[in-house]
């Protein structure tokens, strides 16, 4: 579908590159650029790297480990709330 979020995906010859600009960024871990720039201000996503004075990019890598550290968190929180290891 044409101008849906996946066709906009920032696909090469069927690879997506390592460094992705801030749009390419945001919908890469699916948040909106205003809310991606927040944590990246507040320090609680990836800074990013400049390819040149005017050119910051994401690598894929810090992306995906951002988005495990997250999930890895989410899963300890649940587990943490959880009556299971309550013992009376």
């Amino acid at each position: 579908m044409a101008g849906s979020p996946a066709s906009r995906r920032p696909v090469i010859n069927g690879w997506t590159p390592r460094g992705l600009p801030l749009t390419a960024t945001a919908l890469y871990v699916g948040l909106g650029k205003s809310t991606w720039l927040e944590l990246v201000e507040k320090g609680d996503a990836p800074e990013g790297v400049f390819l040149t004075p005017g050119r910051k990019v994401w690598l894929r890598e810090d992306l995906d480990a951002w988005l495990d550290e997250r999930a890895a968190r989410e899963q300890n929180r649940k587990r943490t709330n959880t009556w299971e290891d309550f013992e009376p």
